[in-house]
Parts: structure tokens; C-alpha cells; sequence
């Protein structure tokens, strides 16, 4: 389940749920035949005319022609909603006697609408009432050949995140008014601790998207935090009220003590868990388990409250790089900015921040970007969500950062929250993969109504003609995954949300 991403890269990787195809497909119209008979008929290019009033760029999505199958399409389909009634065609064709296209006739009318390609190049086509038929016939008039020709059309807009494949599983380990909880990623499995005071459940998962979670009630030191729990070296840690830093060897079962204080946990960071103390003059302290070297905290940086951590490496460090998004600083202000610790030093590396808040979550995925001509450029971003203002009022708004944190933006539209989703705080998030099929079975989680989509996202598109030999039936998609978090009356949540792009649960491209 858990993958290094290049650059930003964490620690983990982003659920088996219901793929939703992006392209309208008839799979049993195909058939086969000796393309060598046919050279007198191939096509060698299909394309369409430049349209700007239906779609910029319309001319430069790559059409596939596929002679062993007679079949022209898109693999990568046009934008959701995009007008394809008025189409102007380009076709390679070799010298023929005959060209034409025949178009479904449209509800009403019995005979289909019949275009002389070689008379009218320039006339448009409808490709809305489903796939048309060029026929090609040989100069010679001895070879005949009906192509199936496909514009295809996204069914949903691909590059939102969308939250309407959320579902209403509650938290696992059936614990009533739960008051705390924490999740954390260790060894592919995923463990889950929910406590309401005087019971705790931990729960494990190989796979969140089933739903299925292994439970087992566990008796933890009385003020350990649920919440701080973290992973490194292989074992589980979580801090306490008083400052005790706690161990478990068997994935969170049995804790001791290490004999370390720490009242803080910022995460673990391969072998070592980062952490902040408070000393006994009420000043803080940088510290790690095990021991390294201890600095004082800086004024500005926070000691409590902070994300999750992310880890991620790169070419010009020699070592990985620790990150967190605000949080809490000994005088009682908040920070919006990221803290980043290279094992020896901290920094803060935020130029723009978000807003001042505690309890953000965040997480590391993808967006993509236009370049030219619908070429799709997958990047790797950071992800924050909700959190506590200082005004006391808790975020709605999605942020993110293309650049480790160094620079945050309101993310657009679709990326935000759906209003079914609570403002909350505390939440803990994940991303994590599994494998999605062409022909995928429902999740067995709950869905939440629809989502409006009441703007226009560009998608971007890939028109690389590369094609793979082997037909794909399985892939990963990365979901995200929002478990607990409180609500604006301090209660806890005990729903877990899932979200994901669209185009990453689209079947790839073949």
C-alpha cells in the first residue's frame, strides 16, 4: 500500500471503491480481419477540425486508428459537457472511390444522415447520437471497408476532487462518544485507535476501502493521547499528558514506557521520532527518540497541534526532510506556516502560509496542469484541510502548495469540500492505494448524494499515442481518507471520508 512519490514524498501512499468510467464504450461492435487485404482502404490519420467556439485545442487531440479492429477513437475523451452535435472532420485517406459518412439517425427520424466525404470535407458531423460509420470503398472499386468512428466524452469532470464517493462508515471499533482518536500507516497496514475515555479500540486494516478492520480493545497508560500516535523503526509511539513517551513493538497492543520525555509529537522520520519537551521553566525544547541533539524551540514554531507529518526527499539533499503545517506556539499564538527538520536543524520555509489554525490536516497527492494542447502533466502537490482559526472558527477551505510547502494557494472550486462534509478540526488524514478494475464491484461504502458541479473545470489531457500490448484491467488509485476530527460544538466525528480525483479512477489509457 505504501509508496515513495518523488519530491514531495511521503511516507504514504495514497481504496478499492467504485471507478467511474470516464468514456462511453460498445465493446461488442468490434471484429477482425486481415488488415493486409485492406491497404487499399487504410486511413492514416483522423483528426478534428479547429473549433474554438466548441473547445480550444480541439485540433490537436490524438485520434487512434486502429486497422485490426476498423475502429477510430479518442482514448483520452474530451472535457464533460463538451458539444460534439457539429464536428469538422480531417481524414487521411488513400486514393479512393468512394468516402462517405453515415451518421445515427437522431430520435424521430428513420433514415441516417449520409455525408460524401470526398464532395464536402468541411461539412460537419454528429457525433452526439453515439458512433458514426466511415465507408471507404478502393479506387478500384474491389475493396470495401465500414470504419466505427468515436468521439468520446468524459463523463464527469476528471481533474476535481471529488467527494461524492464518500461514504458514512463510521470509525472503526464501534466505540460510543468517542472522544479521541488516532490513525497512522505502518508496515502496509493501516491501524486505526478510537477511545472515549475508559475504552479503547485499535483496529487494522490491509485495505480501508473494504471496510473490513480487524478490532481489538487495548489498555493504554491513562493520559495517553490517542491522537499523537506515530511510526518509525517499525513501532508505534504516543506521548501522554504528563509528557511520557510510550512504546509498542506489536503494531499498538502492548505500550512501555521509553523513559523519554516528550510532550509532542511531530511524527516519525525513518528511525527517529521528532518531538518537542517542556521544560520545567515552561521553555521548550526540540528533542528526538532516540536522544540526538536538542535545540530550543523557536518563538515561531509550534509545539502543539500541529498536521501529521510528511517526509519527502530530493536530489539535492542528502537526507530526507521532515514537514508540518501550523499549529499551536508556546505563547499561544497560531502559525499558518510549514516547519521543515533535515535531522538536525528546523526552519521555517513558508514565503506564504495559510491562515493561522491548529489541527490542520495534510496530505500529499496529486493535481494536474495544463501545457499545450491537452497534454496532461501529473504533479505532486500538498493537500491541507479544515483546522482551528484563531478567532476560534473552524476552516472549510481546501489549500494547496505545489513546492513542499514553501508557497500556499486557495485551491480552486472543485477541490473544496463539499457542504456535506462538516468544517472540523483534528481530523487525521491518509492516502492510500488499491487496485481499481475496468469492471470494478461496488465498495460496500455508503454514498453521499450528488455533488453539484455548478462551475467549469479545464481538464488537461494526454495525447501521447503510445499503446500497450497487454489489455489493462487493474490499476491503483491513490484516495484520500479523512478519519474523526471535532466539530464546531467539540464533538467528534465518527465518520471517514474518501475522496478522490476523478482522472486518477479512470482507467489508464491503452
Amino acid at each position: 500500500m505504501r509508496m515513495r512519490f518523488p519530491l514531495y514524498i511521503m511516507l504514504t501512499a495514497l481504496l478499492a471503491g467504485v471507478a467511474a468510467s470516464c468514456n462511453s464504450s460498445d465493446d461488442d461492435y468490434y471484429f477482425e480481419f486481415d488488415a493486409s487485404d485492406y491497404s487499399a482502404v487504410t486511413l492514416s490519420s483522423f483528426s478534428l477540425q479547429k473549433n474554438d467556439s466548441v473547445l480550444m485545442y480541439i485540433d490537436t487531440v490524438y485520434f487512434s486508428v486502429d486497422i485490426n479492429k476498423a475502429e477510430v477513437f479518442n482514448a483520452d475523451s474530451l472535457p464533460k459537457g463538451t458539444d460534439i452535435s457539429r464536428l469538422q472532420v480531417v481524414i487521411g485517406l488513400p486514393s479512393v472511390s468512394e468516402a462517405k459518412l453515415i451518421v445515427p439517425s437522431k430520435e424521430g427520424k428513420e433514415v441516417p444522415d449520409t455525408i460524401n466525404y470526398l464532395e464536402n470535407p468541411n461539412d460537419s458531423v454528429d457525433f452526439s447520437q453515439g458512433p458514426i460509420t466511415l465507408r471507404v470503398v478502393s479506387l478500384d472499386k474491389n475493396t470495401k471497408l465500414d470504419y466505427k468512428i468515436k468521439v468520446n466524452v468524459h463523463n464527469m469532470v476528471p481533474d476535481s476532487l471529488w467527494w461524492n464517493q464518500t461514504a458514512s462508515f463510521a470509525l472503526p471499533g464501534g466505540v460510543t462518544n468517542p472522544t479521541d482518536n488516532g490513525v497512522v500507516e505502518i508496515d502496509g497496514q493501516v491501524i486505526s485507535f478510537v477511545t472515549n475515555g475508559g475504552k479503547t479500540v485499535r483496529s487494522v486494516s490491509a485495505n480501508p476501502a473494504t471496510g473490513i478492520w480487524s478490532s481489538d480493545m487495548i489498555v493504554l497508560p491513562s493520559d495517553a493521547v490517542v491522537g499523537s500516535v506515530a511510526a518509525a523503526d517499525g513501532n508505534l509511539y504516543m506521548t501522554s499528558t504528563s509528557g511520557v513517551l510510550y512504546k509498542s513493538l506489536d503494531k499498538g497492543i502492548n505500550w512501555s514506557s521509553t523513559g523519554t520525555s516528550m510532550h509532542h509529537i511531530y511524527g516519525g522520520m525513518e528511525n527517529t521520532i521528532v518531538g518537542a519537551r517542556k521544560n520545567a521553566d515552561g521553555s521548550w525544547t526540540h528533542v528526538t527518540y532516540p536522544a540526538s541533539v536538542e535545540t530550543a524551540v523557536p518563538a515561531d514554531c509550534p509545539i502543539s497541534a500541529t498536521s501529521a507529518s510528511v517526509t519527502y526527499t530530493t536530489e539535492w539533499a542528502a537526507e530526507p526532510m521532515m514537514i508540518v503545517l501550523g499549529g499551536r506556539c508556546a505563547d499561544n499564538s497560531l502559525t499558518g506556516h510549514v516547519w521543515a527538520f533535515d535531522g538536525g536543524q528546523w526552519a521555517d520555509i513558508t514565503q506564504e502560509g495559510i491562515p493561522a489554525a491548529e489541527g490542520v490536516t495534510m496530505v500529499p497527492y496529486f493535481t494536474f496542469r495544463l501545457a499545450t494542447s491537452w497534454v496532461a502533466t501529473k504533479q505532486t502537490v500538498l493537500l491541507a484541510f479544515g483546522g482551528k482559526c484563531a478567532d476560534g472558527t473552524l476552516s472549510k477551505t481546501t489549500y494547496v502548495s505545489v513546492d513542499r510547502g514553501v508557497h500556499w494557494t486557495k485551491a480552486g472550486k472543485l477541490l473544496q469540500l463539499p457542504d456535506y462534509i462538516p468544517a472540523m478540526w483534528k481530523m487525521h488524514g491518509i492516502v492510500a492505494e488499491s487496485e481499481l478494475t475496468s469492471r470494478a464491484a461496488g465498495s460496500g461504502w455508503t454514498l453521499t448524494g450528488d455533488r453539484p458541479l455548478d462551475g467549469w473545470y479545464t481538464p488537461i489531457y494526454n495525447s501521447s499515442n503510445s499503446r500497450a500490448v497487454t489489455p489493462i484491467t487493474s490499476w491503483d488509485c491513490p484516495y484520500i481518507y479523512l478519519f474523526g476530527g471535532l466539530e464546531a460544538d467539540g464533538s467528534m466525528s465518527t465518520t471517514v471520508w474518501r475522496g478522490v480525483i476523478n482522472r486518477l479512477s479512470f482507467k489508464p489509457l491503452q
